[in-house]
């Protein structure tokens, strides 16, 4: 059984920051998610898209935790296409989290899936510019990227243009960007 990370508190982002989180399958990164945003939303205004689990399941997992949701507002809209994002952003929205990043869309059509990452993190640093927000991103680990037995190293053409990955790794979490 997989113990859970402990978190009583959460990543404080700097302005217009984009931060992913990515692991394995099953490693608990929908509930560290959920409990981001909950400590989160104490101090600040949160957007929340659960593109994995609808409104239900994502609210049952606040109970189970005993997270209270004041402050966030959830959207289980998947897919989600990243223009349509800019319309949930109010003038108070300090972060936004998304589970998953693999979920998002796009209106336009590209020739390959790194092409569209790229359009996809270009337009989320656009909205990070224009509404001075922050943005929390789980993913998957992609079969793109490699994690060595030493936890320590990790490679993806995904996150090439970002700032700052961390792998959650069961019950640790590890910064490798």
């Amino acid at each position: 059984m997989i113990k859970p990370l402990e978190q009583t508190s959460y990543i404080m982002l700097n302005d217009k920051e984009i931060m992913f989180i990515v692991g394995k399958s099953n490693v608990g990164k929908s509930t560290y998610l959920a409990k981001e945003a909950y400590y989160a939303s104490k101090k600040h205004k949160v957007l929340y898209f659960s593109l994995e689990m609808d409104k239900e399941q994502l609210f049952k997992l606040y109970s189970e935790q005993r997270l209270s949701n004041e402050n966030i507002t959830i959207i289980d809209k998947a897919p989600l296409i990243v223009e349509d994002i800019e319309s949930y952003i109010k003038e108070d929205t300090d972060y936004i989290y998304i589970d998953y990043f693999n979920l998002l869309d796009s209106s336009k059509i590209f020739e390959n899936d790194a092409d569209k990452a790229k359009y996809i993190l270009d337009k989320l640093k656009d909205y990070t510019e224009q509404y001075n927000i922050k943005f929390l991103i789980m993913n998957n680990q992609d079969s793109n990227s490699t994690i060595d037995e030493t936890k320590e190293f990790y490679t993806s053409d995904t996150y090439t243009d970002v700032e700052c990955v961390w792998v959650l790794l069961e019950d640790t979490m590890t910064r490798i960007k």
